[in-house]
């Protein structure tokens, strides 16, 4: 699983992967108060955190923001064994 971020600048062309270990995060399925409606994708993983509900957004910090990527992405050793077969 991967996502992928292209574009086009200054002549040249730029290609980010974001390696996956999870398609959505634990408090995307949690009900209640700690439910976070958030789906990484591009948009996310570059940064932007998009929520579906006006209420889930107010309610991300820096803690579940980092926490939503730990459990999406993949590993520092996962990513340091990927990069040393490239």
């Amino acid at each position: 699983m991967i996502n992928l971020l292209a574009y086009f600048a200054a002549g040249r062309y730029m290609v980010v992967l974001f390696p996956r270990a999870a398609h959505r995060p634990a408090c995307y399925f949690t009900t209640g108060p700690d439910q976070l409606l958030i789906s990484p994708a591009v948009l996310e993983m570059g940064g932007i955190l998009v929520t579906t509900d006006p209420e889930h957004f107010a309610r991300i910090d820096a803690r579940a923001a980092q926490t939503i990527y730990e459990e999406v992405s993949i590993s520092a050793a996962r990513f340091a064994h990927l990069v040393a077969k490239i």
